[in-house]
């Protein structure tokens, strides 16, 4: 059987630690969205995200756009 990968993606807060090679970069906070289902075309084992706080959230197998719903 395949190995199966788990991510997640948790933005950085205040004050959260920089690489020392970014260390001079002008960091933007990404503009994270949520998005509905999307076909999986090369038929991979996939996962949902886990729920990201103020951006992405779940009702059973539907998708919630948090951010736009405030």
């Amino acid at each position: 059987a395949p190995a199966l990968a788990a991510m997640t993606v948790r933005p950085p807060t205040q004050g959260a630690a920089v690489p020392a090679n970014l260390g001079g970069a002008v960091l933007v906070p990404a503009d994270y969205r949520a998005v509905g289902k999307f076909p999986n075309y090369f038929r991979t084992m996939i996962t949902r995200m886990v729920p990201i706080e103020g951006i992405l959230a779940y009702h059973r197998d539907r998708v919630i756009d948090v951010k736009s719903t405030r």
